[in-house]
């Protein structure tokens, strides 16, 4: 699929190429960056919003600004 792409191409323009480059490189990275994260690290962020203990400072400036 991607040699007929490139085939079409006939050296028409550089810019489809790197753009098909760039995003399939960013799709790598963020593919690479999900796999190599820690098991406690997603567990912490995906606790975060059903743990009551952690204070949200947004709601902190909130309640502040409402006194």
């Amino acid at each position: 699929m991607i040699g007929e792409y490139f085939r079409q191409l006939n050296d028409s323009s550089i810019v489809p190429i790197i753009s098909l480059i760039t995003f399939f490189l960013s799709f790598v990275v963020l593919i690479f960056w999900t796999f190599t994260r820690k098991k406690h690290y997603l567990n912490y962020m995906g606790n975060i919003p059903l743990d009551n203990n952690i204070k949200n400072k947004n709601s902190e400036i909130k309640n502040e600004t409402t006194k």
